[in-house]
């Protein structure tokens, strides 16, 4: 696995994403994953990336 791949910057990279419903809801934390095998990430392997949150 890369700990930085080639193409990717922290400084550009943007995700966005809304919780919905009544209640209040905050989030404290994610995992983005990045993987060649839609197998692996079934397994929860990002084989290419991983975020690690």
């Amino acid at each position: 696995m890369r700990k930085e791949p080639v193409g990717i910057s922290p400084d550009r990279l943007s995700f966005s994403w809304s919780i919905g419903g009544e209640r209040i809801r905050r989030q404290s934390a994610w995992k983005v994953l990045v993987s060649a095998d839609a197998n692996a990430l079934g397994e929860n392997c990002g084989d290419v990336w991983d975020s690690g949150n």
